[in-house]
């Protein structure tokens, strides 16, 4: 089997499985909703169909079963109970298996569908009338001819569906002509001139037709309209122009094709920095038209190349319902999740890459956050948790928050794990700020649970969310109540690669300052400068910003200070997750588009930087993560 194949058929499989959990979760709180009861039928079939043909024969049974179940279900939606949920996660958990070709058992969950579908006598319990068999299918020329012959009579339109389990289709559509008591102006095709294999009869009739008319045995998919012809054709052209506007203007990309485009770019915005000292050097004014054409395009292309990276955190966001319902299920507790801002967009690089960290976040607020039924009705609490998941714009950045109203953190439990593993001393952790002593669960293996299950106590996995943040230039921050509950937050830039920058001059060095995060550029008099509590302010209309003296930082053996070598002082005000300070610099550069290149990992533990840039020149300016340098030097 082709690879290329192989992994469009998983995408498939996937999509088609999030859409019946998604579905079946919510099928789960209303099990009389017939459209949800639909969409698990068209999912089933459309599984059964795409694994029939690439021959994966576990999932087309399991499929097939599913269907005729969900049929069944469409008049009698009150046979769904908790033990059937059960089965059908378990029967979408082990289609998910087999399309990767993994082996798995998967003829048990056949027999308890079958045992679902059939009662005590062997009979069938399903009443096969397929209400999608027509608006799914292409009809007939013969049968279109017909609809427009009696387009202004009232006329019955019905298919019928043979059974891929039936050996002979042809003669059962022999059979059920025969049985047909009445005139038809069709029976298309004619069953004595297909082949064996035939499956699909179509029947138009000026009389009514009933069901009960035809053959209902096992075997038989039935579904009937009666509409005036006319209205029957429109309908039929009204879903084939729906299907082409839905499918026509779409093509899937890998995000391996994307991501290498998005490398070209970036090499075409560093020669692109390069042309532009080339052009400066040379004071060419062709040349310097050149550049500006090529700045643009570029531009364009970036922007371009970045949207069609932009994908909506539904398509994350919808694995999470399940995984919720399943851990809460395993613990015995009962919890409400809920869902907001699914339509907002972010970078597919990074949504893939914070979804492990969604996980952990969401398995500790349901294991260690929630509180099992009775704890939460001796606190005066409803039984049932809530757990929510949001995501919103703010500015340029995407904030996703896992929040729950269980048990919230437990300080003293944090200071005496902090104070054992030797994360900070007795004397400090009295005074030590109630966010900052948060931030410890994000520790390696720092749990506040005494055991270990598979979905433990704070610390686990928390270390995996700063990291995960740390690397994408992204910010945390947990805030907790006592019995009232938790919420992170996670701060996302929308996209990585390539972001507009000042380049700066400290001292020797070149460093370049994210634009998103700069207030302005400023010249500030020595003598305006105020101290308070030892640390070094500025006024600026009427706000006091406390002032970061970088070139200190960087260049240790510097003994004079930076203020007594000047008059004046050069400072950029910059803003972060609503932290403002002055950074202290020798000049602006320039603005620059520049290209984030990730640190070595030698270089990633060391702090104050996002990344690192290649210059026009060659030369290398790191990046600086200004919130570091606010929280780390105030």
């Amino acid at each position: 089997m082709s690879e290329d194949f192989q992994e469009m058929f998983e995408e498939e499989t996937r999509e088609q499985i999030e859409k019946m959990n998604e579905n079946l979760l919510s099928l789960e709180e209303d099990p009389t909703d017939l459209e949800l009861i639909e969409e698990v039928y068209r999912a089933s079939h459309t599984l059964k169909g795409m694994a029939g043909t690439m021959g994966y024969e576990g999932i087309q049974k399991i499929s097939h079963r599913m269907e005729e179940l969900f049929d069944d279900l469409k008049s009698e939606g009150d046979k769904v109970d908790e033990r059937l949920f059960e089965l059908l996660f378990e029967c979408v958990d082990t289609i998910e298996v087999l399309a990767t070709g993994e082996e798995e058992d998967y003829e048990y969950l056949i027999d308890e569908l079958e045992d679902v579908i059939s009662d005590d006598e062997g009979e069938t319990k399903i009443d096969k009338t397929g209400t999608q068999l027509i608006k799914n299918a292409d009809l007939p020329e013969k049968v279109k001819e017909t609809l427009q012959s009696l387009s202004e009579k009232e006329i019955t339109l019905g298919m019928i569906e043979i059974s891929e389990d039936e050996r002979l289709p042809a003669v059962r559509g022999i059979e059920l002509r025969e049985k047909l008591d009445f005139e038809c102006e069709v029976f298309c095709p004619d069953p004595e001139e297909v082949d064996s294999d035939h499956d699909e009869f179509f029947v138009v009739t000026e009389e009514g037709l009933d069901k009960e008319d035809l053959d209902r045995t096992t075997g038989l998919i039935i579904d009937i309209k009666r509409d005036k012809g006319k209205k029957l054709l429109e309908e039929k052209k009204d879903e084939t122009k729906k299907r082409k506007i839905a499918t026509s203007d779409k093509l899937k990309v890998d995000l391996e094709d994307i991501e290498h485009v998005m490398n070209l770019i970036s090499e075409l915005v560093i020669s692109k920095g390069s042309l532009e000292d080339l052009s400066n050097s040379l004071d060419s004014d062709r040349l310097s038209s050149v550049t500006k054409r090529i700045d643009r395009i570029s531009g364009e292309l970036r922007e371009t190349v970045l949207d069609l990276k932009m994908t909506e955190v539904r398509s994350v966001f919808r694995r999470f319902p399940r995984m919720v319902r399943d851990i809460a299920k395993e613990k015995d507790k009962k919890v409400d999740f809920e869902m907001e801002g699914e339509n907002i967009e972010l970078d597919r690089t990074i949504l893939e890459r914070i979804t492990d960290p969604l996980v952990h976040l969401l398995r500790n607020a349901v294991d260690h956050g929630i509180e099992p039924v009775e704890e939460r009705k001796d606190k005066g609490k409803p039984p049932e948790g809530k757990i929510k998941l949001t995501a919103t714009q703010k500015e340029e950045n995407v904030v996703i928050e896992v929040s729950d109203d269980g048990r919230g953190l437990d300080e003293e439990k944090i200071k005496e794990k902090a104070l054992e593993k030797g994360l900070i001393d007795e004397e400090e952790i009295e005074d030590i700020p109630e966010e900052d002593l948060y931030m410890f669960v994000f520790n390696s293996h720092f749990s506040t649970t005494d055991g270990v299950t598979e979905v433990s106590g704070r610390g686990v996995g928390m270390d995996v969310v700063k990291e995960t943040m740390d690397s994408l230039g992204g910010d945390v921050i947990i805030k907790s109540e006592k019995d009232e509950g938790t919420t992170i937050k996670l701060t996302l830039p929308p996209s990585v690669a390539i972001v507009q920058a000042f380049l700066v001059r400290v001292g020797d060095g070149t460093y370049a300052i994210s634009l998103e995060d700069i207030v302005e550029t400023t010249q500030v008099k020595i003598e305006d400068i105020e101290k308070i509590k030892g640390n070094d302010f500025i006024r600026l209309r009427d706000e006091y910003i406390p002032l970061i003296y970088i070139k200190e930082e960087f260049e240790e053996d510097s003994s004079d200070p930076i203020k007594n070598e000047k008059e004046k002082l050069t400072v950029t005000i910059v803003s972060t997750e609503g932290e403002t300070a002055g950074f202290v610099i020798d000049e602006v550069i320039t603005e620059k588009e520049i290209v984030i290149k990730p640190l070595p990992e030698n270089l990633q533990s060391m702090g104050g930087f996002r990344g690192a840039t290649i210059l026009g020149d060659g030369t290398i300016a790191m990046i600086l993560d200004t919130l570091y340098w606010i929280e780390t030097t105030s």
